[in-house]
């Protein structure tokens, strides 16, 4: 049936163009009508006119026309296709040419004016089925006839102009449509070609931004599935040599050698929580439960409990705390998270020796928090991927050291996007790195809303 947009738009185009032809034809018509009939009435009115005015010149007083004028008369009509009469002043038939008509197609009564007095009434009558009638009906046909032609002519150009723009607009859509089927079969480098209408080519490139993205989204399906094998292939790896050791009796099960192994099957463990927690952040089941508290309640707790951790580690640490009251409504245990998550990674990559500060402060109705160190800093290659999952810039950050399962700044980036925040990032390689904590500050002036 009519499923297809070339047919949708041909009976859309179609209906209102034949409506349109139809009423300018029949309107058409019946102007030609009115028109034909006025010509034929000033055309009649005309020639009886003109015999009026031989019947004028020809007028004897007293005698009335001469014969041979009559005769000629007669003999005009005739030709005309006319049947003629002449009546006096009081109404009385003076001559007549033929029987008279029962119902003339048309009469015209002329008055014959001789002497400045009417002396007769040419009366001329167009009989049914005379010579007159027939070149009438000929011109009416004619008139029809090419009329009905033109509304031939536009109806074949507006069936033109309908297949012409369905074509113009189901060729780009039929190729959109097998480009969609291309990437529903996983080629996502397909693309739709640019496009001359505007909103076909909009369409156009929301969909090649579309495959981009989703071209983008399985490299990074694959990548983080290579990722999630190489960080589970390691601890594996250790696990199953040290039991198969065991097993065939080359090891004698000594706590050292249990405690690597449980050190490895923890470390499966941390890292199936921590894609779980990921899974938790990003997914709609997370459940915040906002309070408005102030910043210090938060960093407080964590600068002190961080600053011994920084020490034994050779690193100084730095609190400064905001000087101004600052609130924030956010989910304590999940900003907290957020934290100690950049806290830690500000720890693992900062050497000994080396400084951690951690500040907070308001600028535009916003509360950041900045934990910034004097590590190596993150090359500009590393910075578009640092919060995606299982990546680690090690060669920034320092090729060789040992680095977490590379999900915390993921976590991080979704719990506060969650709160409605987010996390910035500034780093040079060298220059150590900057990653601060943005969320909505509570209240007007920093204070807590009531």
């Amino acid at each position: 049936m009519l499923r297809s947009l070339r047919s949708r738009l041909a009976l859309a185009f179609a209906l209102p163009a034949a409506g349109a032809l139809i009423a300018a034809g029949v309107l058409s018509g019946l102007l030609l009508e009115r028109h034909i009939a006025l010509y034929l009435a000033d055309t009649l009115r005309d020639r009886a006119g003109r015999m009026a005015a031989v019947l004028a010149a020809g007028y004897r007083p007293g005698t009335g026309w001469p014969a041979e004028l009559m005769g000629a008369l007669g003999s005009w009509g005739l030709s005309e296709g006319l049947t003629l009469a002449i009546r006096s002043p009081a109404g009385d038939v003076l001559w007549q040419q033929g029987p008279a008509v029962a119902a003339p197609a048309e009469t015209v009564e002329v008055p014959v004016v001789a002497g400045g007095r009417t002396v007769a009434t040419l009366v001329a009558a167009v009989p049914p089925g005379g010579i007159a009638t027939e070149r009438e009906a000929h011109l009416r046909q004619g008139v029809r006839q090419a009329l009905l032609g033109a509304l031939l002519v536009g109806a074949g150009i507006a069936l033109g102009v309908t297949l012409f723009v369905g074509r113009e607009l189901g060729r780009p859509l039929a190729a959109m449509t097998r480009v969609a089927r291309r990437m529903q079969a996983g080629s996502w480098d397909t693309r739709v070609p640019p496009q001359a209408v505007a909103e076909l080519d909009a369409l156009g490139q929301a969909l090649n931004a579309l495959a981009g993205s989703l071209e983008r989204h399985e490299a990074y399906l694959r990548r983080m599935t290579r990722d999630v094998a190489h960080e589970l292939r390691t601890p594996l790896a250790v696990v199953r040599s040290h039991l198969e050791a065991l097993q065939d009796g080359v090891w004698e099960p000594t706590p050292e050698r249990l405690g690597l192994v449980h050190r490895e099957v923890m470390r499966l463990v941390g890292l199936v929580d921590q894609l779980g927690a990921l899974a938790e952040a990003e997914g709609e089941a997370l459940h915040l439960r906002l309070e408005e508290i102030p910043l210090r309640s938060l960093l407080d707790p964590l600068a002190a409990g961080y600053e011994p951790l920084f020490g034994q580690k050779g690193i100084a640490f730095h609190y400064r705390p905001p000087l101004e009251a600052l609130w924030v409504r956010v989910d304590p245990d999940r900003a907290t998270q957020i934290l100690v998550n950049l806290l830690a990674n500000a720890q693992r990559y900062t050497p000994a020796g080396g400084t951690v500060w951690l500040e907070a402060r308001q600028q535009a109705g916003e509360a950041r928090i900045a934990v910034r160190d004097t590590g190596p800093g993150i090359a500009p290659e590393d910075l578009p991927h640092l919060f995606e999952r299982l990546y680690r810039g090690k060669a920034a950050r320092g090729e060789g050291q040992e680095g977490g399962a590379g999900l915390g700044l993921a976590i991080a980036r979704a719990l506060a996007e969650a709160h409605g925040g987010r996390i910035e990032v500034r780093s040079r390689p060298g220059e150590g790195a900057e990653f601060t904590l943005v969320l909505p500050a509570a209240g007007a002036h920093g204070a807590p809303t009531a």
